[in-house]
């Protein structure tokens, strides 16, 4: 594979993956729901629970986007609000039982994806797998500055 094939390869999957995301997947709850709500359902579960601050640094994204989505998710009943023990005004997000059936999918099929590319990393030498890391940094960089 030369440059251009591989960079072609690259932009094919950032595509794939931006293409997929926007469409809507039927999960076992019956709903369907959007990449991006299972990612953020994704985030919620992985720590039990999260404030929204928490949530907008995790993902990289604003505290005004965290709450237009954890809006949907409350209204779809994935997702529930509890007041901190601590008071102040904070508010927890946790999975409800509707959002943990979403959850165990989403992480069942992420499980299975990084167990075929395990497989395929072990068997790189140690520096091919650098270079990869610092190609990805290099992607990830120059998406932070795309605007």
């Amino acid at each position: 594979m030369d440059e251009k094939d591989f960079f072609e390869a690259v932009y094919r999957v950032i595509n794939k993956y931006n293409q997929k995301t926007k469409q809507p997947r039927q999960y076992p709850t019956g709903q369907l729901l959007y990449g991006s709500e299972v990612h953020t359902m994704t985030v919620i579960g992985g720590r039990g629970r999260v404030t929204a601050k928490q949530l907008a640094a995790l993902q990289g994204i604003t505290k005004g986007a965290v709450s237009q989505m954890t809006q949907k998710l409350l209204q779809k009943g994935l997702i529930q609000k509890e007041p901190s023990p601590a008071g102040r005004g904070e508010v927890f997000l946790s999975l409800t039982a509707a959002g943990k059936t979403v959850y165990d999918s989403h992480l069942a099929f992420h499980e299975n994806l990084l167990a075929e590319l395990a497989v395929l990393v072990r068997e790189l030498p140690q520096e091919s797998r650098e270079t990869l890391e610092k190609m990805l940094c290099v992607v990830e960089h120059a998406l932070d500055q795309y605007e």
